[in-house]
């Protein structure tokens, strides 16, 4: 018997569905959104598996990333958690107050 497929979705708010950003930083910023919204505060994902995601290389999601948070809706932050490691971790945090504005610049898109 063939297994089930399975079937994968990702919420995308009004705030960013009709804002001015790319396709590409929408589902980005919503994927962030959506963990962090899920108890998480943080987001972990490496590049290399959001580009596995969208199906683009590694850096279109580092000029992605960029654009986010030169758009200020996202910060990056490095750490080195490992002690004597030259291994660093990325965490990202969707800058809340900035992306409500997306619907204040964008409000006759938005329809109530």
């Amino acid at each position: 018997m063939d297994e089930p497929k399975k079937e994968y979705g990702l919420w995308i708010t009004d705030l960013i569905l009709f804002s001015d950003l790319t396709i590409s930083e929408k589902v980005i910023l919503s994927d962030i959104l959506n963990i962090c919204k899920n108890g998480e505060f943080r987001y972990f994902k490496i590049n290399q598996t959001m580009a596995d995601m969208l199906r683009v290389n590694v850096k279109s999601i580092t000029r992605i990333l960029n654009s986010l948070e030169s758009k200020g809706l996202i910060r990056r932050q490095l750490t080195s958690p490992y002690s004597g490691s030259v291994k660093t971790k990325r965490v990202l945090t969707p800058v809340y107050a900035n992306i409500k504005k997306l619907s204040i610049n964008n409000n006759s898109l938005i329809k109530n």
